[in-house]
């Protein structure tokens, strides 16, 4: 999918890229990936670059050497899954804006981790101008209300707190370009906003836990979430040299032959109420009331997402 047209820069407006994200169901050679993606503009091709991300099984891309013209015009992708051996095929006719045009290219809900919309316009965008009362969004009172992030031809909109449904965006005459543009007409837009998925995740990105005076105690953050199952697994002393043989220390391999699971417990997440659970929470697991620690042994906590909000089917 497309996600972004960006300008090469303030002055050179007359070029810009194309960019977007493929996602396959497994593990993709980046160099294989490059033959399923096609671009042209006017019948010419256009270069292709393929980027590895974080994720193994998604890949971003971008279209390069894009011209805007007098008149607006098309840029063709097509994906042919062949080359991985994936039956899949699809066609994109991406409008590309005038040189003299200044509007909003398009407009997508982006759902995770947080909720905003990502507006991108033909230009870049006046960083000094205000926003207030020229971007809305249907259904929300006069009390609740949405910021703003100007980032070069993009603005990021973002509600009052996590919505869901269909919801009406409008963009406003008045709205200027870096060089003194202004939007001529209103835009709407119908967005879909959806529900986190309920999910868990650990504060700290390294993932290891440290012993200290203070006890041990592990942040977390939940969505949508009532309650998390905690299973604590004990790597015992001896069998430690076996297990950093074929692990760092927040690896997991081979867990049944150097370790044992020695707790179960469910903890629940907002007993006294005062959490909104649809938003993302940071919530502190006290692992001295679950477990007592052994000098020398090394603990797994694992965290399972199994109770939502809504009832389960």
């Amino acid at each position: 999918e497309v996600s972004s047209i960006r300008p090469y820069g303030a002055h050179e407006r007359d070029k810009c890229k194309i960019l977007g994200e493929l996602k396959v169901m497994d593990v993709c050679d980046q160099n294989e990936l490059t033959k399923t993606i096609n671009a042209t503009q006017n019948g010419a091709g256009l270069p292709i670059e393929i980027f590895e991300t974080s994720v193994p099984n998604v890949f971003h891309f971008a279209i390069d050497q894009v011209i805007r013209e007098e008149k607006a015009g098309m840029v063709e992708i097509t994906v042919d899954g062949g080359p991985i051996q994936a039956e899949f095929k699809r066609s994109i006719s991406q409008r590309i804006p005038s040189i003299n045009e200044f509007t909003v290219v398009m407009a997508q809900v982006v759902q995770q981790p947080e909720q905003y919309v990502r507006l991108v316009f033909s230009d870049p965008l006046d960083t000094q101008q205000e926003l207030d009362g020229l971007i809305t969004l249907s259904q929300l009172s006069k009390w609740e209300k949405i910021k703003y992030t100007i980032d070069g031809n993009e603005v990021l909109v973002y509600p009052p707190n996590r919505l869901s449904g269909n919801r009406l965006l409008k963009v406003f005459e008045g709205i200027k370009s870096i060089d003194g543009k202004k939007i001529q007409a209103i835009q709407e837009f119908d967005l879909v906003f959806e529900d986190a998925r309920p999910a868990v995740r650990l504060s700290d990105s390294k993932k290891v836990i440290l012993p200290s005076t203070d006890g041990l105690v592990m942040p977390f953050e939940a969505v949508n979430l009532r309650a998390v199952d905690v299973r604590v697994i004990q790597l015992f002393e001896n069998n430690i040299p076996q297990f950093l043989q074929l692990n760092e220390l927040d690896g997991n391999r081979e867990m049944k032959r150097v370790g044992r699971t020695v707790k179960k417990t469910t903890v629940q997440l907002n007993p006294e109420g005062n959490k909104n659970l649809a938003e993302w929470n940071t919530f502190f697991l006290d692992l001295n009331s679950i477990m007592k620690a052994d000098k020398g042994a090394i603990y797994r906590i694992e965290l399972l997402s199994l109770i939502h909000i809504s009832e389960p089917t």
